[in-house]
């Protein structure tokens, strides 16, 4: 039975490897679509609509793959749940970008922190992107240390949601407003919190298997 380890080295699994990679830029692809509508005030979430679909397509996908694999059964089990984690970047991207385009414009103080936390969204996904490439490669010590970088991000964007508090409170928006905008942050701090999600499965599966 071939262990992770063996399954990465030897890239015994092509088509599985280009699924996750496809998966976790299409994470990337989505937040620079949800920047851009902090950015420019947009309402259209089409283009992380269908990154969102497409996404769900490839995970469905690599299950299909692993389940047909030759690794042990908890090998895919922890390849499964990391497809899993990705995914639901990808899933609150999309919920973040509806939240988004149901308040419409936001004003310069809820503007400007959500654009902050964005942008730490972003850097995550980004150093999860790198991640997934060295472990493909086989550099362990450097897939750690990003996978520790995305800990420290989701970090900064929970005290910025902290942060949010104090907006909601200074804008004094009526009360259907005001739910509709603390929901836009509470998705926006989730994609941080799927980001971290995915980075421990990623260390669990270092430390279980090289």
């Amino acid at each position: 039975m071939t262990s992770i380890s063996e399954w990465f080295g030897e890239r015994r699994e092509e088509k599985v490897l280009e699924m996750f990679k496809r998966e976790f830029e299409l994470g990337r692809k989505s937040i620079e679509e949800l920047v851009n509508m902090v950015e420019k005030g947009g309402r259209k979430f089409d283009r992380i609509k269908m990154f969102e679909k497409e996404a769900d397509g490839v995970r469905r996908d690599i299950m299909e793959q692993l389940a047909k694999g030759e690794l042990a059964r908890q090998d895919k089990e922890d390849l499964m749940h990391l497809a899993k984690e990705a995914d639901s970047i990808n899933d609150w991207v999309y919920t973040s970008s509806k939240n988004l385009a149901v308040i419409g414009k936001l004003r310069e103080s809820e503007k400007r922190l959500i654009a902050e936390m964005c942008k730490n969204d972003k850097e995550a996904i980004e150093k999860l992107n790198e991640c997934i490439d060295r472990i493909i490669s086989g550099e362990k010590e450097m897939a750690m240390e990003l996978a520790h970088k995305v800990e420290r991000l989701e970090e900064a964007v929970d005290d910025q949601y902290y942060s949010s508090q104090k907006v909601l409170l200074k804008e004094n928006r009526p009360g259907a407003e005001a739910i509709l905008v603390y929901a836009l942050f509470q998705s926006v701090e989730n994609i941080a919190d799927a980001c971290e999600d995915t980075a421990d499965q990623i260390r669990l599966i270092l430390v279980k298997f090289w």
